[in-house]
């Protein structure tokens, strides 16, 4: 069984491909670079944009199942031709990375979009997998130049939400891309830790062993700070469901726990293995 990891250098793609080289599963990693990471020796780094047709054409020769990305699909229409070409294939199972906002809200420009990437997949592949985490731990990595500087202005400092390691999402792509349970599933997943931004930023602190001070700020400050790396329905998503989560969104889901076996880990567990990128 070969196993197309696309994006395989972004946080949860890297973590899915090295989850499988692990386990001796045999990978072709797609990324539009080499990648600078030590592979498994079952892992094949395949250099191409999955977005084009072509080169996506050619990695998925031979493959058995397929992970992709929503999060890489800027517009409807690179979607359409990537689900189109995956239609095309002989694979048999496909795992689409999703957000829960696909099934939380109908009022955002964002969750549409990811809502309307899900329909051309299933259209052309109707057994897809689509996985849908909450929040994930990683965002912190926002912060990083601010830690440094000792002061991090961020909004909605006592809203408290569940969030989740990347390594936890990529469990259970992991099991949906090697299992045929999961065939056409729809599957939320959050973390363990409901936690609000004020006690990830003294995590943060404590573990560097220095202050580091939190500062509320507003959404308007919020959305200026971040509207040159930011879309403004990705702003909007970013603003709805940190700072006015619905009470769905606020559950902790035992879905990871069910399905892998192990509690998600917890913000401290994902901070101690990222602790270097915030120094």
């Amino acid at each position: 069984m070969t196993i197309l990891v696309t994006g395989a250098s972004g946080g949860v793609g890297l973590d899915v491909m090295k989850q499988l080289g692990a386990e001796g599963r045999t990978v072709r990693a797609m990324s539009r670079r080499p990648l600078i990471v030590d592979l498994p020796d079952d892992v094949e780094n395949f250099i191409g944009d999955p977005t084009n047709e072509g080169a996506l054409e050619a990695a998925l020769e031979g493959v058995d199942a397929v992970f992709v990305n929503s999060v890489f699909l800027n517009d409807i229409e690179t979607a359409r031709r990537v689900a189109g070409v995956l239609g095309r294939s002989l694979v048999e199972r496909a795992v689409l990375l999703s957000s829960s906002c696909v099934l939380t809200r109908r009022e955002l420009v964002f969750a549409n979009f990811l809502r309307d990437v899900m329909d051309e997949f299933r259209s052309v592949f109707p057994n897809l997998v689509s996985v849908h985490p909450g929040q994930f731990a990683s965002n912190a990595l926002r912060w990083r130049d601010m830690v440094r500087e000792g002061v991090v202005g961020h909004p909605f400092g006592d809203i408290r939400v569940p969030i989740i390691d990347p390594h936890d999402i990529a469990a259970v792509v992991k099991l949906c891309l090697i299992e045929d349970r999961f065939q056409g599933e729809r599957i939320e997943i959050t973390g363990s830790d409901c936690i609000t931004p004020r006690e990830m930023v003294k995590e943060i602190s404590d573990m560097l062993g220095r202050e580091i001070r939190y500062v509320e700020i507003s959404a308007a400050q919020a959305r200026e700070n971040l509207s040159k790396g930011m879309s403004p329905d990705r702003l909007d998503y970013f603003l709805a469901m940190t700072g006015s989560p619905k009470p769905e969104e606020q559950r902790v889901l035992p879905a990871v726990e069910n399905l892998t076996g192990s509690r998600p880990r917890s913000f401290a567990t994902w901070l101690a293995a990222n602790i270097d990128s915030f120094r």
